[in-house]
């Protein structure tokens, strides 16, 4: 009958186990480290870009214009280095997951401070300025600040109207 037997001191020392192999030493531990660190920041990047693109994508009518390659290509790298961490995590000791807390904490931080906002939807946006104005025009008194956004606003309306898109119906008969 099998047992579980303990390994020794190993979740505290600096061996290392690498796809079966043992590696004592204290280099090779310290680069599976900073592997790990770079590998589980980079994580977060493709995350969040793969994210993105999906909400994008979705935003499009045509299926040719939602770069479905780029999504499954994310998508792979992204199960990938799913993979490694769970080897790693797994085969590793004390340092390895130190390093998952700080180096997660650090890729959240990296992304969200330097990835570009998504696009807005344009009719969601264009609605939600339409509404702002009539909400400005229904008012009695503006403020200098308001008057002038009011007036941008409308001339935003006027070079919309005469582009066509809305067509010769009045603003205030525009539904959304």
């Amino acid at each position: 009958m099998d047992q579980c037997t303990p390994v020794g001191d190993a979740f505290v020392s600096t061996d290392t186990l690498l796809l079966g192999w043992r590696c004592t030493s204290a280099i090779v531990y310290v680069l599976v480290i900073i592997f790990y660190g770079i590998l589980n920041a980079f994580k977060h990047y493709i995350g969040t870009v793969s994210a993105q693109l999906h909400r994008e994508a979705m935003s499009e009518s045509s299926a040719a214009s939602r770069r479905v390659c780029v999504i499954v290509g994310y998508r792979a790298v992204s199960v990938l280095i799913h993979i490694v961490n769970i080897l790693l995590i797994t085969n590793n000791n004390f340092g390895i997951l130190g390093m998952a807390l700080v180096s997660d904490l650090a890729g959240t931080a990296y992304v969200y401070n330097r990835r570009r906002s998504d696009h807005k939807h344009p009719l969601r946006a264009l609605a939600k300025s339409v509404t702002h104005l009539r909400s400005l025009e229904s008012r009695a008194t503006l403020t200098p600040e308001e008057m002038r956004e009011m007036n941008e606003m409308k001339a935003h309306v006027h070079v919309i109207r005469r582009a066509g898109l809305f067509g010769p119906a009045s603003l205030s008969k525009t539904r959304f």
